[in-house]
């Protein structure tokens, strides 16, 4: 009897810090958001060049539609560090990461990040303005592109 009590008082706590996240979602349309800017200086540390690349996360297939040299990715780099992220904590499911039209940002120690409008590689729980994002790439790319 006394586990039973026991279990009931542990799920009653889960269900009711739980609701306090659905709670301040239907009051205030959001959870815990925090707003970022990925770090100029991080992202070309130890960078070498950067790609433009369409990656479908599903089958793993990377198709380069730019490549640049180590100068103009110092731009396109700079550009895109004046994106602002949203991190969150999700109260169900959320972005899936990157997807699609990314920018591929290759470090010398042969590592690399995707960056795309849904986060990082590294960073799944983040998103940026689509629109802000497909404008910054289309501005590279020299046409336009969306989803």
């Amino acid at each position: 009897m006394k586990k039973v009590i026991l279990l009931i008082l542990v799920l009653s706590l889960v269900l009711s810090l739980y609701s306090c996240s659905i709670v301040d979602y239907i009051i205030n349309g959001k959870t815990d958001d925090v707003e970022i800017c990925f770090e100029y200086e991080d992202l070309i540390s130890g960078m070498t060049y950067v790609q433009i690349a369409d990656w479908k996360q599903t089958s793993d297939e990377v198709i380069v539609l730019k490549e640049f040299t180590y100068e103009e990715s110092l731009v396109l780099l700079y550009d895109f560090s004046q994106i602002t992220y949203t991190t969150y904590i999700p109260i169900y499911g959320g972005p899936p990461g990157p997807n699609g039209v990314c920018i591929k940002v290759f470090y010398e120690d042969g590592d690399w990040d995707f960056y795309s409008y849904y986060g990082t590689n590294t960073m799944l729980r983040s998103y940026c303005s689509q629109k802000v994002y497909y404008d910054l790439i289309s501005k590279y790319l020299g046409y336009e592109i969306s989803e």
